[in-house]
C-alpha cells in the first residue's frame, strides 16, 4: 500500500516463557481486576468431577487432545449433529450453537449417539460420515409423500420424505455455472471474486468454495443470498426472499 514499514519493536508478536504459569481471572476482562488463580485444565463444566490440572507447557496440546478425546463425546455430537443439519437442512438438536441446559433436545437421540459414536470409531473421518448418511435410506428418500404421510408428520419433523431446500448461494451460482458449461474443475489456487470476468483468467469459472471472504466487507453476492457473517460461527443460516435477489 506505499507505507512505510512498522518499527519490529512495535510489532505484536508471541512470547513463550521457558516456565508457563497458572494465571488468574480477569474479572469483567480488566487486567486491573484480578481475581483468583485458576490452574490450566480442561473445562468444568464439560467433566464429572473435578477436572486434571494440564501440566505440559502451556496446556494448548493437551487442551486440544482433550477436546478431540473419545471420553468427549460432546465435540463428536455437535460435528454430527452440523453435517446432518447441512444435508436435511435442519440439525437433530435445533440449537446447533447450543447443547446445553437451555438447548433444544434432539429429535432423534438414539440416532445423533450412534452416528457420534460410530464416527470417534472410523478415527473421526468426516468422509466416513458424508458416505453414511449420503447411502441412507433416509437420504434417498423422495421429496414427495402420500396424503398419510403428510398429516401424520406435517413439519416432517420424523423424515418420512426427504425435506424440500433451496440451494445455498454456493450451491446456486455453481449449478448455474454449470448448466452453462463454464464451471471450472480446477483445484486449489488463490481466493477469487465470485462476479469476476477475465476472458485471460477462468476466475469467473471458479466454484464457489474459492470466493474470497472478507471480514471486513463481505462480497455483496454473498450477501444478498444470506451468507452468514464471517466475523462470528453460524449455527444455521437465515433465508430470505427479496427482489434484489431476482434482479
Amino acid at each position: 500500500n506505499g507505507g512505510e514499514a512498522k518499527n519490529p519493536d512495535e510489532s505484536f508478536h508471541v512470547v513463550r516463557d521457558d516456565k508457563p504459569t497458572d494465571l488468574a481471572v480477569m474479572i469483567r476482562g480488566d487486567v486491573n481486576n484480578r481475581g483468583p488463580v485458576v490452574p490450566r485444565r480442561f473445562l468444568q463444566v464439560l467433566c464429572d468431577g473435578e477436572p486434571t490440572p494440564f501440566q505440559d507447557g502451556s496446556g494448548r496440546r493437551e487442551l486440544a487432545e482433550s477436546i478431540a478425546s473419545t471420553d468427549n463425546p460432546l465435540t463428536a455430537r455437535v460435528i454430527v449433529n452440523r453435517v446432518w443439519g447441512q444435508y436435511f437442512g435442519s440439525p437433530l438438536v435445533s440449537t446447533a450453537s447450543n447443547f446445553g441446559a437451555l438447548g433444544q433436545r434432539p429429535t432423534h437421540p438414539e440416532l445423533l449417539d450412534d452416528l457420534a459414536a460410530r464416527f470417534m470409531e472410523n478415527g473421526w473421518s468426516l468422509k466416513w460420515l458424508h458416505r453414511e448418511i449420503v447411502m441412507s435410506a433416509t437420504y434417498q428418500q423422495s421429496s414427495q409423500a402420500d396424503a398419510a404421510k403428510v398429516a401424520a408428520d406435517p413439519a416432517n419433523q420424523w423424515l418420512a420424505r426427504m425435506p424440500r431446500r433451496r440451494l445455498s448461494v454456493e450451491s446456486w451460482r455453481d449449478a448455474v455455472l454449470s448448466a452453462g458449461g463454464s464451471l471450472s474443475d480446477v483445484i486449489g489456487g488463490q481466493s477469487v471474486d465470485p462476479t469476476a470476468i477475465d476472458a485471460k483468467s477462468d476466475a469467473g469459472q471458479r466454484r464457489t468454495v474459492y470466493s474470497e471472504v472478507s471480514r471486513f466487507q463481505l462480497h455483496p453476492l454473498l450477501a444478498m443470498f444470506d451468507f452468514p457473517d464471517p466475523n462470528a460461527h453460524s449455527g444455521g443460516r437465515v433465508e430470505t426472499t427479496t427482489p434484489l435477489q431476482k434482479l
